[in-house]
């Protein structure tokens, strides 16, 4: 959801057209969308062994927003000491801790540009635009 999230809310922010570069500790989703679902579109969003893509919904929206994109990943170790990464779990154990207390989480910063519900919660490092220009989301 975090990726998804990211994609809709720099497209909202009228940043579609510029080079994304995501960084992300679960390999799952990179591979997801990186390797493997080129595949799974040609299956009819089918496994190899035939059984359905898990959260095909989420992964078929995945691919409609990365569609002309151009979109790079970047594979960070989680809990390793990543100050993105860490900034991106504290923010997830924030919106974690205020949705059991039935509160409105914290936004965060969030994509400049971006309001409301394009706004992630507790979503991903990431980096736009020049690669020394790095925006948390």
């Amino acid at each position: 959801m975090a990726l998804l999230a990211l994609l809709r809310a720099t497209a909202a922010a009228g940043h579609a057209a510029e080079s994304l570069r995501v960084l992300a500790d679960s390999q799952y989703v990179i591979n997801s969308v990186t390797k493997w679902m080129l595949a799974w579109k040609r299956r009819s969003w089918r496994k190899s062994d035939g059984k359905p893509v898990l959260n095909a919904d989420l992964m078929q929206a995945l691919d409609e927003a990365m569609r002309g994109r151009p979109v790079e990943f970047e594979w960070v170790k989680g809990h390793a000491g990543h100050p993105l990464n860490e900034a991106a779990d504290e923010h997830a154990r924030a919106a974690a801790t205020a949705y059991r207390g039935r509160e409105v989480p914290d936004s965060g910063p969030g994509f400049n540009g971006a309001t409301g519900a394009e706004t992630p919660v507790a979503a991903s490092a990431a980096s736009a635009g020049s690669a020394t220009q790095d925006r948390l989301f």
